[in-house]
């Protein structure tokens, strides 16, 4: 059963010691336990369109897929390192990504939580550190928390 859920992203990309990039929203998506895995998904809007993203969390690892206005699919899993292509309007690079932390919990029906930190190299440059943060909770619960 797909439930509507309310999300929180936030996410740290780590350029030096000094230099640090936030990102943080909020969106509305979907929570669904399909046999072992489970699954979150969310549009958000960008510079260069919308994007549809789909979190798929089984057996300890996380498959990100991102399609609409980019594409890619990244599998993170703690201790490995993966490789993918991330497809723009502008064209395509090359993403390898180290999964330095992965944590997830969830009680499997109204709320959850997923903390990623991996190292992050795009045509094989220098990597940078990126902390993913994302929270959830089921639409009316996310209600009564705001009263």
């Amino acid at each position: 059963m797909r439930i509507p859920v309310q999300i929180i992203v936030k996410s740290t990309v780590c350029h030096d010691q000094a230099e640090e990039e936030h990102i943080e929203f909020s969106t509305t998506g979907e929570f669904l336990k399909k046999e072992e895995a489970f699954y979150l998904t969310y549009q958000e809007s960008q510079e260069v369109g919308n994007i549809k993203t789909v979190m798929k969390i089984s057996g300890g690892h996380l498959l990100l897929i991102r399609s609409g206005a980019v594409r890619s699919r990244q599998l993170f899993q703690k201790g490995k390192k993966t490789y993918t292509y991330y497809e723009t309007p502008y064209g395509s690079l090359r993403l390898a990504a180290e999964t330095k932390r992965f944590r997830w919990h969830t009680d499997g029906e109204k709320h959850g939580t997923l903390n990623l930190e991996y190292l992050l190299e795009i045509e094989g440059d220098q990597a940078h550190l990126h902390r993913l943060a994302i929270q959830f909770k089921k639409e009316d619960e996310m209600n009564e928390y705001r009263r």
